[in-house]
């Protein structure tokens, strides 16, 4: 079995869908003035190593990530005091976001937003501004934008390649290109709480 200890000194967020709503009140909870040394968010925060959000969106319209800046520059200098530097990941597929260079049309009433739609171009300048590491990764764009192809994020997903980032030192999100999921992972057997209000896989 997992050591306790492991659960209680390490902490991968993984927010899949609309699971995106609780890492950004958890992310605006981190940058809040009130996340003092002793407070429960801060305590969280000391032990993430991770926060990713995978292929995350919202039914209502509005941007995905958060569009307070100050909240934003403020959990980013909390997140450069983390050892190691917690690594903020993004995942997308073309179900919530819409590219030029997409081969497959959209169904007119389901149409994809841009990034900068999403809120995902804010977060990338601000983080990007304050030095710290954000990557962003495209997924199953061979795929039509369908709901099949949504869940597809879950199975291609590859946590073990971030625990290796994260062990070896490199920070979490070194490289801010953007990358293209080429092959089937898993995230079975994994060190993870996933949150999500439509799927939960451990």
């Amino acid at each position: 079995g997992i050591p306790k200890s492991d659960f209680l000194s390490s902490l991968h967020l993984v927010g899949f869908s609309k699971g995106a709503v609780v890492l950004n009140q958890l992310l605006a909870e981190f940058g809040a003035d009130s996340a003092l040394e002793e407070s429960p968010p801060f305590r969280l925060l000391s032990i993430t190593r991770t926060i990713e959000w995978l292929d995350p969106g919202i039914s209502d319209g509005n941007c995905v990530f958060l569009t307070d800046e100050d909240l934003l520059r403020m959990a980013a200098s909390r997140f450069r005091t983390c050892h190691p530097i917690t690594g903020l990941y993004v995942v997308l597929s073309p179900f919530q976001l819409a590219l030029d260079s997409y081969e497959f049309d959209y169904p007119e009433d389901e149409e994809a937003c841009t990034s900068e739609e999403l809120g995902l171009d804010l977060l990338q300048s601000v983080m990007q501004e304050e030095n710290m590491p954000l990557e962003v990764e495209y997924c199953c764009f061979n795929r039509e934008p369908t709901m099949h192809t949504h869940f597809r994020v879950l199975k291609e997903f590859n946590i073990q390649h971030i625990l290796r980032s994260v062990s070896e030192g490199e920070g979490g999100g070194q490289n801010q290109n953007k990358k293209v999921f080429k092959e089937s992972r898993s995230i079975r057997h994994t060190i993870t709480m996933t949150l999500s209000r439509t799927c939960v896989c451990m």
